[in-house]
């Protein structure tokens, strides 16, 4: 996996995007010219099933069924509606096993889309790519949603006092590096009341978490030619 934008395969996915299909589409030289509209993913349409969930506006804390394809179905509605750009929550892959992630913010892979959001998990990639590429031929712009510090809960740290192995959700920002492990793919063990990990003789600093997707969230929005991330 790429990890700075200078990576090759980076760079080339950025000259890909320039040179054919997925052209960058430049972003406007004044935002305020541009009424954005927020959507949320799971929430805003499901074009082939209804709601998982009913009554559909009643609190509900999980996947509603919400497409890739749905908000592609709508985009001539945003446009006549006068939308100039369409910010969508989150994009990318969350856990699999977090079934409460359907606001996105809990990004497990910034390079993958969510499969949750496509009309199957192989094609999730491909949905998003159509969805930018035809919001920029009706004229609208694309703003991806990516919080850096909304990421998943895939890591812990790893201390030893008095001989015992603890687990830290957090520790002290510092210089210093602490060992840490990884959660399985699918935390099988988390669906039993356990929690599967991958012993890593990886150690970050307590920043590495962060300055790891920095590059990397750069690459799939230049691959998508979007507009803007915040």
């Amino acid at each position: 996996m790429p990890k700075s934008i200078n990576d090759p395969e980076v760079q080339a996915a950025i000259e890909h995007a320039r040179e054919g299909q997925g052209t960058l589409f430049p972003s406007p030289e004044d935002w305020r010219d541009r009424w954005i509209y927020f959507l949320m993913l799971d929430r805003f349409n499901s074009p082939t099933t209804a709601p998982r969930h009913v009554p559909w506006d009643a609190e509900f804390s999980g996947f509603q069924g919400g497409t890739f394809n749905g908000v592609r179905e709508q985009l001539p509605y945003l446009r006549d509606i006068g939308v100039g750009a369409i910010w969508l929550s989150p994009p990318f892959k969350n856990p699999a096993y977090d079934q409460h992630a359907y606001h996105g913010y809990g990004i497990q892979n910034f390079l993958a889309a969510e499969p949750r959001f496509a009309s199957s998990p192989e094609k999730a990639d491909s949905e998003l790519r159509l969805l930018v590429d035809e919001a920029h031929a009706l004229g609208l712009y694309v703003i991806f949603d990516i919080v850096l510090h909304h990421a998943g809960d895939v890591f812990e740290y790893v201390t030893s006092a008095n001989g015992a192995t603890q687990e830290l959700g957090s520790i002290e920002w510092s210089d210093g590096v602490v060992p840490v492990r990884w959660r399985d793919e699918h935390d099988t063990g988390h669906l039993v009341g356990g929690t599967a990990w991958t012993f890593s003789n990886t150690a970050l600093r307590a920043d590495d978490a962060i300055r790891l997707p920095v590059d990397q969230h750069l690459h799939p929005g230049s691959r998508l030619g979007i507009g803007a991330t915040r």
